[in-house]
């Protein structure tokens, strides 16, 4: 069965069909979602002199379909919904929990970055490319970065390829800078580079074959 759902599809259905409501608006809640309002309309109804029992599940704002179905029983309709609208709860629950995390992790990382850091980035796809960046300026949660020399680890040079660590203060160029805002995992370069915070430790893979 398809057709296009607003808000008026309810009352259609009944002057076209010959629909006997039990119950109009069943529930109407609003929940946040990654700071938006996800705000649905559910109805239930039973077609007159059949043994048709509906259900309707859409976003109020813009009419769209989340759900459609008919059973043979209200009870079996009911028991549905119900679980259909639990599997949603639980689902904007798990959103909700996931942002709180990222907003603290966010957060965590903002308080521990300071100047001087250096982030990492690892990226390429026949190559694998290595940039790095120190921090030479912080704004709240925004950092300017310059990006600096690798160097290789001796011992680890294999055929065009090698492992290199960041050289702090080491600048390519420290007039040219770039500036990114921090996020829970890093700060992002571009649409498909991440770069890390280094730990001062860790070497990388980098690899000039193509």
């Amino acid at each position: 069965m398809k057709f296009k759902i607003d808000a008026k599809f309810i009352e259609k259905a009944i002057e076209d069909r010959k629909i006997n409501y039990n119950c109009e608006i069943v529930d109407r809640q609003i929940h946040e979602v990654s700071e938006k309002s996800l705000n649905y309309t559910v109805y239930t109804w039973d077609e007159k002199h059949s043994s048709n029992y509906q259900y309707l599940v859409y976003f109020t704002k813009n009419g769209k379909r989340i759900s459609y179905n008919m059973y043979t029983s209200a009870m079996e309709r009911d028991g549905r919904l119900f679980a259909l609208l639990s599997e949603a709860e639980d689902h904007i629950k798990t959103i909700k929990e996931r942002k709180q995390r990222e907003t603290k992790r966010k957060e965590e990382m903002i308080n521990s970055v300071k100047i001087g850091d250096i982030f990492v980035s690892s990226w390429g796809y026949d190559q694998t490319n290595v940039d790095a960046y120190q921090v030479i300026e912080k704004k709240s949660k925004t950092l300017v970065l310059a990006e600096i020399r690798l160097a290789q680890v001796s011992g680890t040079e294999s055929y065009m390829s090698c492992r290199v660590v960041p050289v702090k203060d080491a600048f390519i160029d420290k007039n040219i800078t770039i500036k990114k805002l921090i996020s829970f995992n890093g700060i992002k370069i571009s649409s498909y580079n991440w770069a890390s915070k280094w730990d001062g430790k860790s070497s990388y893979y980098n690899s000039w074959y193509a």
